[in-house]
């Protein structure tokens, strides 16, 4: 293998420009001097390139033809699909990694645009089997449309049952199966999500160990784009259980995922709403008799709604503009998971609300003894689902939503 693939493979860089300016849908060069490309010298009069751009993901470009004047082009050309990106980010800077150079491309059939069109790849630029050191493969699947939301996008409560599938894998390739008379309990999340997975995506999870201190287990999951290798969602997840303690720690990873901020539940003088009343059903147990994860998100998830209605961001209003709540954090406590039978209640408040993000807090508590059970931070933006991008929340909703908020909302 040569060496341009190889590198293409494990995805490092051969060069990088951390500010390159957007202009049209070519991907111009001329030479460093001229500043255009900081690696425009690497890649002139190559026939393709391999690039990599944030929040477009991996790219094989051709080298543009020859002007009609016969002079040469010193350019690549975006592909259509890319039109509504380029167009968007017009005049932007963003950082553009370079992958590969000089191979010319090899099409797979990846899926086709919404006109039609086929979209291709170089078979190379493919690397969901490339799994970074200590990491093991957990869970490969995909996203059915019913497991979409109102966003359009994978909803969260599924990823929790993804997440909950890849760590039953992880303990049982290490030797403690779903069926153990005391399986580890699930205590602490904390999920960044930096790109989204839509109706039909593929990926894969891969998992490792952060760090092990006894009956303490500190995990850390990859969830990967398996259309380009691209990382949508890393997870930070804790378990605590007697039975991690004969785990061998041969899959030590070095976590390079998000910084964790620490982030305060408000106390009962806050203006909490009643937004969930239920029970748990036989259905929705794990394996140690309580709550499964998802059951906590789907509470959470319904929680939101009811809450926004307070303020007026309902379904009514979203239809209307074609907008929505998407979620890029979470972190969730987990205290004493609710067991079979056990009368619920959901409660929420707004903690902060700046121009185009919100952060709520949820907390599940027992109906009866009224004890937290579990605690959600969600931090998301009033979302544009036509333009995939944070839009601004209208004044009406942010007065609306000073009576039960925390702290100031932001103008």
């Amino acid at each position: 293998m040569s060496d341009a693939k190889e590198t293409q493979r494990t995805r490092q860089p051969i060069a990088v420009d951390p500010d390159y300016l957007i202009r049209d849908n070519q991907f111009w060069y001329c030479s460093q001097k001229h500043g255009d490309c900081d690696f425009a010298d690497d890649i002139c009069d190559q026939p393709t390139i391999t690039i990599r751009i944030a929040d477009l993901g991996t790219l094989t470009l051709t080298h543009s033809k020859v002007g009609r004047d016969g002079r040469a082009t010193r350019s690549f050309t975006l592909p259509d699909e890319a039109g509504r990106w380029w167009q968007q980010n017009n005049g932007n800077r963003v950082r553009v990694e370079l992958l590969a150079v000089g191979q010319e491309p090899k099409p797979a059939f990846v899926g086709k645009t919404e006109t039609g069109k086929p979209i291709t790849e170089p078979i190379d630029a493919l690397p969901i089997d490339a799994i970074p050191r200590g990491y093991s493969e957990t869970y490969r699947g995909h996203v059915p449309a019913w497991h979409c939301d109102g966003v359009e996008h994978f909803t969260i409560a599924y990823y929790f049952e993804r997440l909950e599938r890849a760590t039953a894998r992880f303990l049982s390739d290490h030797g403690i199966a779903l069926s153990a008379a005391q399986p580890p309990r699930h205590r602490s999340f904390f999920v960044r999500y930096a790109r989204e997975l839509r109706v039909s995506s593929v990926f894969v999870m891969q998992t490792g160990i952060i760090e092990h201190n006894g009956a303490r287990m500190h995990l850390g999951h990859r969830i990967v784009d398996a259309a380009d290798g691209a990382v949508c969602t890393t997870i930070e997840h804790t378990l605590e259980g007697t039975a991690l303690t004969g785990i061998a720690d041969r899959s030590r990873i070095d976590w390079d995922g998000p910084a964790r901020a620490e982030r305060q539940v408000p106390g009962d003088d806050a203006a909490w709403v009643r937004t969930g009343t239920d029970i748990v059903m036989p259905g929705e147990l794990d394996a140690s008799g309580g709550l499964q994860l998802s059951g906590n998100i789907h509470r959470f998830s319904a929680s939101g709604g009811h809450l926004m209605t307070q303020f007026g961001w309902n379904a009514a209003y979203e239809e209307e503009h074609r907008v929505g709540f998407s979620t890029f954090e979470l972190q969730m406590e987990i205290t004493d998971p609710p067991a079979l039978g056990t009368a619920i209640d959901v409660e929420a408040c707004v903690a902060k609300m700046g121009r185009s993000s919100v952060h709520i807090v949820h907390r599940l508590v027992d109906a009866a003894s009224r004890q937290p059970l579990s605690t959600l931070h969600q931090l998301g933006v009033h979302l544009d689902k036509d333009a995939r991008r944070p839009s601004a929340i209208p004044a009406f909703i942010k007065a609306a939503a000073t009576g039960i908020s925390t702290s100031a909302v932001c103008p």
